[in-house]
């Protein structure tokens, strides 16, 4: 036997001609090459051999893959094993290969796999065979070893002291059998054998067909896992669909009774499993159909008080969707249902009287059978489910009411549940907002206390330290004056005296003690001052442009521009001034901080309204600042231009205006290089204002 294109796969059974391509040593001394040439011959040679060692590596990976996909995929497991065998022989010679599955606590070996062109002797792959009757064979010699053998098949019987059996088949020229193992437990073996004398496995074809097998064992242990699986559940739903047939015993057409009490579970199952009640009511139709003819149905509700009916959900075939509008009570068949309390089955002949007798009117198009089931709920009705056709060919029947009937009682039910669960999970969704808004008003507030208090402390400390201060500002400028008068008067009398570092130290002092002053100013504007509350109205838009043109100066020599985007109409009841002092401390902050010196920037502030609330927008395009920086930043004495004169206090000033003075709050979003963003948020009626203007009682 020869194999595939009369050529043995050298790259996986190994060397056999023994040729060796090099060069030796006489080639190398006879050869006129220079030592240059045969150093690239030599990489060139390299070079192949990595080639080839790479591509044996991806064809072994693309085997593994596609072993990998076979346990997944949908087929018989003779399909899938004939599929190995074919992923096998890309990877070596394996035209004769077989597997063999061991149980060992049955002592019982079969061979759901067997491809041999010598051997036409079969077994069946589906028969479990006694290990006992294969005395003399190599493939349980493997199974009890649990390890490979290889070799000549009579040089293996002689080395295990089997004897030959004819009926175990030809001996091979080669043979390799490796066990499939599974924590320590030998499940099986996968047999190659060659009947070519010229050719013989190698140690590399015995380690790939060991890996390869571990994978083939995994690929049957899915693919039973899966059988089993399938079996268990086949079984499951057998004894399930058994139940379910006693249960219903009572009930007099079983295969009736069967599909009621499936559509009555599959109610129930759609009450909870639905997103939307036209998903909930395309389930029920979906249901109704199942048991009789549902082609046409709609389901009519009860609102306004039952002034009015509304259609919720419909299918029909000739009538539009326009016609199933919600629309007042008309004497229809739908409200004759209504009227009565009661089912409805109208063949075109009772339709017919019922018009001719006034009983209803004519609406729609004519059906050839309507049939229509009031929905019950707590003893009153609240709708009507209905079925009708426009064929003569389909006509309901008094078991399609009844059955109809019985449905409705399980519909309404269920639609209430539905209704209760819906008003749940709306109530639930709203006391889930409010307890996040209860949340985060509570941090809102707390963070302005914390701020609010430490306001009132520094302004306090800055009130106290107020008069020290202004008592040695006056001392050191007394102290200036007479050093200077003195410095005359010795002069005058011809005394000559150097009073200049008295001077400087006095002017030293008087310039720090001017800086401490103004900073404890900084510091009583902390704490916003209650007593000297004063409320009026103003345009925002007219007093942000007065604002700004304060501080044109400023900006024109920087060069930044500013836009404001606000209505004339939104006006504010509140404290001008403290939005004035807001927006000039936000302005003078993005010209002391966003841009570096030279870099001309953008302002923009906008004002919106909703709800009574005005909500201010205050960009800039400058460099923005870290996570660090802006946790910190309404923070007081926290500055990043301490050298340069900076306090600290501006942005906490702002945070205490925002959310004292104005009754408001301020977040603020940014990121490096991407500027910052603040919104201010707070009422265009100050809420103490408001408070005033309620007349007493």
């Amino acid at each position: 036997m020869q194999p595939r294109n009369g050529k043995f796969d050298q790259a996986f059974l190994g060397d056999v001609g023994g040729e060796d391509h090099g060069l030796d040593a006489e080639s190398v001394a006879q050869s006129p090459q220079d030592a240059a040439g045969l150093a690239a011959i030599a990489r060139e040679q390299r070079l192949e051999s990595l080639l080839r060692e790479t591509k044996q590596k991806e064809r072994l990976q693309r085997a593994l893959y596609a072993l990998s996909d076979l346990a997944s995929r949908d087929i018989g497991r003779s399909a899938m094993l004939r599929n190995a065998h074919r992923i096998v022989r890309t990877l070596m010679y394996a035209e004769n290969f077989f597997v063999a599955l061991y149980d060992r606590a049955a002592r019982t070996v079969s061979f759901p796999y067997f491809a041999d062109v010598n051997d036409l002797d079969l077994p069946d792959p589906d028969e479990a065979l006694p290990e006992d009757s294969f005395p003399n064979s190599l493939t349980v010699a493997v199974l009890h070893r649990g390890k490979p053998l290889m070799g000549p098949s009579p040089a293996l019987r002689a080395q295990l002291g089997i004897p030959p059996d004819p009926r175990r088949g030809p001996d091979s020229a080669d043979w390799l059998g490796v066990p499939m193992v599974t924590d320590g437990e030998v499940r099986g073996a996968i047999v190659v054998q060659c009947y070519d004398d010229s050719m013989r496995f190698t140690e590399s074809n015995r380690d790939l067909l060991s890996y390869v097998a571990q994978h083939i064992l995994i690929a049957l242990d899915r693919r039973q896992v899966k059988v089993d699986l399938e079996r268990r559940v086949e079984i499951r739903t057998s004894e399930l669909a058994e139940t379910n047939r006693e249960l219903l015993v009572q009930v007099r057409e079983r295969e009736q009774g069967e599909r009621l009490q499936a559509a009555l579970f599959r109610i129930a199952e759609v009450t909870s499993s639905t997103n939307s009640m036209h998903e909930f009511y395309a389930a029920l139709h979906a249901v109704v159909g199942e048991l009789l003819y549902a082609k046409n149905f709609y389901v009519a509700l009860l609102v306004d008080d039952g002034a009015s009916l509304d259609f919720p959900y419909a299918a029909d075939e000739i009538d539009p969707s326009s016609f199933f509008k919600r629309t007042a009570l008309r004497r229809g068949l739908t409200d004759l249902v209504l009227r009565r309390g009661k089912p409805v089955l109208a063949p075109r002949p009772e339709i017919e009287r019922l018009q001719d007798e006034g009983e209803i009117e004519r609406l729609g198009a004519p059906s050839e059978c309507w049939l229509g089931v009031p929905l019950i709920l707590e003893g009153r009705v609240v709708g009507v489910i209905v079925v009708q056709s426009y064929s003569s060919e389909v006509q309901y029947t008094l078991r399609d009411q009844e059955l109809l009937t019985f449905v409705s009682l399980h519909i309404a039910t269920a639609l209430q549940r539905r209704r209760t669960r819906d008003s749940l999970k709306l109530a639930h969704d709203e006391l889930e907002q409010r307890v996040e808004e209860l949340r985060r008003t509570q941090a809102e507030l707390l963070e302005t206390e914390k701020m609010a208090s430490l306001g009132r402390l520094v302004a306090g400390v800055a009130h106290e330290v107020n008069t020290p201060l202004g008592v040695a500002l006056t001392a050191v400028s007394f102290l200036r004056d007479q050093t200077r008068s003195l410095r005359s008067t010795l002069t005058a009398r011809g005394v000559e005296i150097d009073t200049t570092p008295l001077e400087s130290a006095s002017a030293m002092v008087e310039t720090n003690l001017v800086r401490a002053a103004r900073l404890v100013r900084n510091f009583k504007q902390v704490a916003v001052d209650q007593s000297t509350i004063h409320f009026r109205s103003v345009a925002v838009r007219e007093y942000l442009d007065a604002i700004l043109q304060s501080l044109h100066p400023t900006l024109r020599q920087a060069g930044h521009a500013v836009v404001v985007d606000c209505g004339p109409e939104l006006q504010m009841t509140s404290r001008p001034d403290a939005l004035h002092q807001i927006i000039v401390n936000l302005v003078m902050n993005s010209v002391t901080h966003a841009w570096p010196a030279g870099t001309v920037g953008k302002i923009c502030i906008g004002v919106t309204q909703e709800d009574g609330r005005l909500h201010l927008r205050y960009e800039d395009d400058g460099c923005g600042m870290n996570s660090h920086v802006a946790a910190q930043m309404f923070e007081p004495f926290f500055t990043t231009k301490r050298e340069q004169g900076g306090t600290g206090l501006g942005m906490h000033i702002v945070f205490n205006l925002v959310t004292q003075a104005l009754a408001g709050r301020i977040s603020c979003v940014t990121l490096p290089g991407e500027g910052v963003r603040f919104s201010i948020v707070f009422p265009s009626v100050h809420p103490q204002y408001a408070t005033k203007q309620l007349p007493a009682t």
